[in-house]
């Protein structure tokens, strides 16, 4: 019974976006269906990685259901304050359903991560490094890369990387 294991939280965060983008819908007149149309997609996102994460055997889908709740609050947060935000935060979020997908397939191909220990801090290292020769300063901070109409904080990419190399590095802890 895999696939009802966890269909009570699902049925919560159904019922939370049901609720949050229904009162969203009668807030203002005229009335704008393309609030329901975020609604339905942020349901449909959220419940296809749900039952993808279920029969594929991707993961801790309670992990997924947690981190959809929570991103389905600040998308009815966000839609709520300015329309066109919340709909550019919607297209983030399938782009990071579908990057985490990736990754997850990506990470289970390639099968020398852990051997990749040494590597990480240097990558760090180059990252800092760009960040301090090419950076721009944003507000009092050097802390962005700005490549055309993006901008990367490159610290953030520093913490995944981290992540990696205490994997690896824990891996191979006990034969140092």
């Amino acid at each position: 019974m895999r696939t009802l294991k966890y269909l009570w939280p699902f049925m919560l965060i159904l019922l939370v976006n049901v609720i949050g983008f229904g009162l969203l819908y009668f807030y203002k007149t005229p009335y704008d269906y393309k609030i329901l149309v975020a609604g339905l997609s942020t349901i449909l996102l959220i419940g296809g990685g749900y039952f993808a994460i279920l029969k594929a055997e991707l993961g801790d889908e309670y992990l997924f259901l947690i981190a959809g709740m929570l991103s389905s609050i600040g998308i009815i947060m966000l839609y709520r304050l300015n329309m066109a935000l919340g709909f550019k935060q919607l297209i983030w979020f399938g782009l990071g359903i579908g990057l985490f997908f990736a990754s997850y397939f990506l990470y289970r191909r390639i099968q020398i991560w852990e051997r990749l220990t040494y590597f990480y801090p240097a990558l760090s290292f180059l990252l800092f490094a760009a960040t301090m020769f090419f950076g721009s300063s944003i507000k009092g901070a050097k802390n962005w890369i700005l490549i055309g109409q993006f901008s990367i904080q490159t610290s953030e990419c520093v913490k995944i990387i981290f992540v990696f190399f205490i994997a690896a590095f824990l891996k191979h802890y006990e034969k140092q």
